[in-house]
């Protein structure tokens, strides 16, 4: 599931565990939906690509997951934790997790 990555400070964008973590939680639609809508947008830079893709995430998922993209070191502004403030947390509690 790559979470080697959780132990990084960096972040090297997300690996295919990632993914497979998202289509495991919340099914395999969340990633197809975002990145439908993420074309329809056309974000300047990597930072506005990844504001973009964390908000989608909120969004079609229906949960706040600044915390579940903050574990793989998504860079994050005020702006995108505010606009996914408003949605119920959501932090998987699972045998990945429980070390972390």
């Amino acid at each position: 599931m790559d979470t080697n990555r959780w132990n990084s400070s960096e972040y090297n964008g997300p690996g295919l565990g990632y993914y497979r973590y998202l289509g495991k939680l919340f099914g395999y639609g969340l990633v197809g939906n975002a990145f439908i809508e993420a074309r329809k947008k056309a974000p300047k830079d990597e930072m506005e690509r990844t504001q973009l893709w964390i908000k989608q995430m909120c969004i079609q998922s229906g949960f706040n997951l600044v915390a579940f993209h903050k574990m793989w070191n998504f860079p994050m502004t005020d702006e995108t934790q505010n606009a996914c403030k408003r949605l119920p947390c959501f932090f998987p509690d699972d045998e990945y997790t429980n070390n972390f």
